[in-house]
């Protein structure tokens, strides 16, 4: 398992990150600190769709994951709800490479690798304006990162790419063009109206500029090519964090303040005609964690990779991975007493975490927190007059009602038939539509997993009936999910997506963005329709023999029938003696033949060879030995 990309939220109790297992990629959000309210939320995404980026922005009243993806969407996920609250779908399609929201503007900001910026109302889904890069940069480049700043009361976008680009977020009319790295940025984050850093692949300096000067202001140097980097300050001390592509930390305390040249070189005409010569510093501590060297095994166990890094307060909080698949967290202070806590090479030895496994389960296999002695996510759960189950009811009896044992003991008493009572043991169709209203508001999983085990078709089809039109989006998409995990329920749950289809089609058609709701729905069902071809193909091979066995058939017991008819119209006789019973036959119908003749022909001789061709005849139809009536 790969991290790809990781942050910490705002609030730094949260960490989200983008995983690569089995060729799929994974949003998992993890709390800080464990505890009973901690959060434990993942989102898988199919083979086909890779995550770009990500973010945290602010949605009613939380802090949600923007995810970019490969195919122009930028899916809006809730650890807390543990599910995606919004989708916004760019109209190019193309991949995403950033997803901003402005504070300045309330408005979320996306782009995409074709150079378009699209401007969203988060909380309405609606995208309120787009324009190219093209139209206003004077050199079109593809924009990786954006950031704003706010000059005077009014907001602008930063749009990075190689360079900086400050741009009006009316107007989107190009202001300011800041200078950039060689490679292309990667992580801008703006700290006041007049002040933004920025870093880029595989570059170890960090630009900090300022907007009055219109330039870089300040360039820190670190000791490994920048991933990423942290902001902070306590007690009016500050310090930049900057994560390496190797897993350790810089720390530069003090970066707000006006840094010291690492090189002090002369002036000369070449310089004063390039410029003012911009400030550098360097990091102040380079932080890293190791084992203990008890613990290590090999060279590559000596030193662990940190995934991400925060500073929250006086402390620095940073995670990393154990056993490749579990995150950890510890914090370290940078400022401490009044005065700077890091300085020079800084190792922290972090032994390996004990795990003590723990029994949930008693020696009869039950779980030792349940209050009742099953499973509830295999508990069928049923109205109160199934007596299916009941001990003193027979199956013979279930059927029948006083009235019929009644008429059997008085056969010839002339009553009325009662009509049937109907069985007890039926389902109750309103019972299930509540608990699935139940689980699909409430988010259980188990329960809806009971509720759709179901196989009635009519019990099906009351319950849809009876089910909130505004569910049925819901209860979509929870289908087309199992589908994906697990095909085999198809057969399963193909009479619920025919009923939830047939009685609200109408209200699902009038719905906005049906299309991107329902495209987990639609990519199963285009699946599932790919084989359609090939299984039409294989019934018409199958139709085709099928019928040439049938006219085979028919061929032969024809050909038997005209056998035995014509076998049927000749008379056997047994001859008395083979030699004298043949000559004598032989002649007498060679007799008949010429006096029953045209013309009357007689005296006439057959030769030996005609005779003996005739013979040879007669007994390859098994005519031998036959003699005819006279």
């Amino acid at each position: 398992m790969t991290v790809i990309c990781s942050r910490f939220d705002p609030t730094r109790t949260l960490l989200a990150t983008v995983e690569v297992a089995l060729d799929a990629h994974h949003l998992r959000v993890q709390s800080v600190v464990a505890s009973q309210s901690s959060v434990s939320a993942s989102l898988a995404f199919d083979r086909h769709t890779k995550a770009t980026s990500t973010s945290w922005i602010p949605y009613k009243n939380e802090f949600v994951v923007a995810v970019g993806t490969a195919k122009g969407a930028v899916q809006l996920f809730s650890p807390t709800h543990n599910r995606v609250e919004l989708q916004l779908a760019t109209p190019s399609g193309l991949a995403v490479s950033d997803f901003y929201f402005c504070d300045y503007t309330q408005r979320g900001y996306c782009a995409d690798v074709g150079g378009n910026i699209y401007e969203y109302n988060v909380n309405t889904a609606k995208l309120v304006s787009q324009f190219k890069v093209a139209d206003v940069l004077p050199t079109p480049e593809p924009i990786k990162r954006i950031g704003s700043v706010s000059v005077s009361g009014k907001a602008y976008l930063l749009l990075a790419s190689h360079s900086v680009y400050m741009v009006s977020a009316d107007d989107h009319t190009l202001t300011k063009t800041f200078p950039g790295h060689v490679e292309p940025i990667e992580c801008l984050v703006s700290v006041s109206e007049d002040v933004f850093v920025t870093s880029a692949h595989g570059d170890r300096f960090i630009n900090v500029y300022s907007v009055v000067k219109g330039g870089t202001s300040q360039v820190l140097v670190a000791s490994r090519p920048v991933a990423d980097f942290a902001l902070g300050d306590s007690d009016g001390r500050s310090v930049l964090v900057a994560r390496g592509d190797d897993g350790t930390l810089d720390v530069f305390n003090d970066w707000a303040a006006s840094g010291e040249t690492s090189v002090q070189q002369k002036p000369n005409k070449k310089r004063r005609r390039g410029g003012p010569v911009v400030p550098s510093k360097q990091s102040s501590a380079h932080f890293k964690v190791v084992r203990p060297p008890q613990q290590v095994s090999s060279p590559a166990d000596a030193d662990l990779a940190i995934i991400a890094a925060t500073v929250d307060g006086s402390q620095i909080l940073y995670s990393w991975m154990e056993s490749a698949t579990i995150p950890h967290f510890n914090r370290v202070k940078w400022f401490d007493n009044d005065s700077y806590s890091m300085d020079g090479e800084v190792e922290f030895s972090q032994s390996k975490p004990t795990t003590k496994s723990i029994d949930h389960h008693n020696n009869q296999g039950h779980d030792i927190a349940a209050t009742k002695h099953y499973t509830e996510a295999n508990t069928i759960i049923s109205d109160g007059n199934n007596l299916r189950d009941l001990d003193n009811v027979s199956d013979d009896d279930e059927g029948e009602s006083l009235a019929e044992k009644l008429e059997k003991l008085h056969p010839n008493t002339t009553t009325s038939k009662a009509k049937p009572a109907a069985k007890m043991g039926g389902k109750n169709a309103a019972t299930l539509s509540i608990v699935l209203s139940q689980s699909l508001r409430n988010n259980d999983h188990s329960l809806l997993e009971v509720v759709l085990g179901n196989r009635d078709p009519e019990v099906i089809k009351n319950t849809i009936a009876k089910l909130d039109s505004s569910l049925a989006v819901t209860l979509l998409d929870r289908l087309s999910e199992r589908i994906q995990r697990q095909a085999t329920k198809f057969d399963q749950l193909n009479f619920w997506l025919k009923w939830i289809i047939i009685i609200h089609g109408a209200v699902l058609a009038s719905m906005p963005n049906l299309a991107v709701k329902l495209s987990s729905l639609h990519a199963v069902l285009i699946k599932k329709a790919d084989t359609m071809p090939r299984l039409l193909e294989l019934q018409g091979r199958l139709t085709l023999l099928y019928h040439q066995q049938g006219l085979k058939r028919e061929i032969l017991t024809s050909q038997d029938d005209d056998v035995l008819g014509d076998a049927s119209d000749v008379e056997y006789i047994e001859a008395l003696e083979d030699g004298e019973g043949s000559d004598y036959d032989m002649d007498e119908e060679e007799e008949d033949d010429f006096e029953d003749g045209e013309g009357g022909i007689a005296d006439i001789e057959l030769e030996d060879e005609d005779i003996e061709a005739d013979d040879v005849e007669e007994e390859e139809m098994g005519f031998s030995d036959v003699e005819a009536d006279a």
